[in-house]
């Protein structure tokens, strides 16, 4: 495990360090060497951009900021990940995350392919002037590596200091995945940190934490 570790996180510096790869929609394979696997992720990307935008035009502050987020989806269009693309503070990230996080499923993969990671730029709209691109092209960052799954929970944390209002706590932390009682797989995501105010504490009696969808810190 903990070699795992240590070749995950060398992949995820290179990842990081190379945005010039990321621009040119660069497709890494280790399985595959078919030369149609790439046209057939760059429609699929395009699709997931616009599945993710339904979201995003409901939460976005309208500020002209934008941030980039770095998420892996399963075979089956399973969300395995997100993070940001930088630990900078950005209080645009917890929306962001939000948008993807509440997306559900997106589209089984191409045939062949078990694992995507996928970076995206989120751009919030000004209040004024022309409608700004929502997210900006995704851009395949690694495919087929070999992987069943991504275990790269824990591993990224953000801790941002600037509060954007809303009645959202200023500071959060990574939640890695786990099952519900039911059964259910809850996606790893960002919560809101508790305090000893009515308006930021999502502990309090009344509030429902966004990401789960229940009062309070209690997983279901």
């Amino acid at each position: 495990m903990r070699d795992f570790r240590v070749v995950l996180i060398a992949f995820l510096v290179t990842l990081l360090a190379c945005p010039a790869t990321l621009a040119r929609d660069v497709l890494f394979s280790s399985e595959n060497s078919n030369p149609l696997l790439h046209a057939q992720l760059k429609p699929y990307c395009i699709a997931a951009r616009k599945q993710v935008e339904v979201i995003w035009d409901k939460v976005d502050p309208h500020n002209g900021k934008e941030v980039q987020l770095i998420f892996a989806l399963g075979a089956n269009g399973e969300l395995l990940n997100v993070f940001p693309r930088t630990l900078d503070p950005n209080p645009l990230t917890e929306r962001a995350v939000f948008a993807v996080t509440q997306c559900g499923d997106f589209p089984p993969l191409p045939p062949g392919q078990k694992t995507l990671i996928v970076c995206a730029t989120f751009k919030s709209k000004h209040d004024f002037g022309p409608d700004m691109q929502k997210v900006g092209d995704v851009a395949v960052a690694a495919a087929l590596i070999g992987l069943t799954g991504l275990a790269i929970y824990g591993l990224l944390r953000l801790s941002a200091n600037d509060n954007y209002g809303g009645g959202v706590s200023a500071n959060y932390h990574w939640v890695q995945p786990y099952h519900t009682k039911n059964g259910v797989f809850v996606p790893g995501h960002y919560q809101t940190n508790g305090d000893d105010s009515l308006s930021n504490n999502w502990s309090t009696a009344g509030n429902v934490n966004p990401f789960t969808g229940k009062p309070g810190w209690v997983r279901p």
